[in-house]
């Protein structure tokens, strides 16, 4: 099974428009972390349901620790949720890495990207091993 990745750059508008879907993900599987973070990812999914997220929020960079957390929390959902398939879990990452590229004020890439772009790797690598 050959999966085909296309990796595009979303807009701070597309971000936007995706994050309530992100949000939810991150909600629906907060069993999934430990007790600590399941509050601190409740808290910061709460502050996003009580005042959305903005495309203006994105380009001050006014939220971006509520925004690295929930990055974070996709980046380790991609890790530990190997059943929901090399698809899905390259959506998460790539959620993360958008999320964590919105962020980012410098002209390269910075260390959470780079992460996350390496664990998504990892995953693709460990589905062709399986899949051998």
């Amino acid at each position: 099974m050959i999966v085909n990745v296309q990796w595009r750059a979303w807009s701070s508008d597309q971000l936007v428009e995706n994050f309530p879907s992100l949000l939810n993900e991150v909600e629906s599987h907060l069993h999934v972390f430990s007790d600590e973070f399941q509050e601190k990812n409740r808290s910061v999914i709460d502050a996003f349901r009580a005042e959305p997220l903005s495309a203006n929020d994105i380009r001050t960079g006014n939220r971006y620790w509520e925004l690295s957390a929930i990055g974070f929390a996709l980046d380790y959902l991609g890790r530990q949720l190997r059943n929901l398939g090399l698809e899905d879990n390259l959506r998460l990452f790539q959620s993360a890495h958008e999320i964590f590229r919105a962020g980012n004020r410098l002209s390269r890439p910075a260390q959470p990207q780079e992460q996350t772009l390496s664990n998504a790797l990892r995953i693709m690598i460990s589905y062709g091993v399986d899949r051998i």
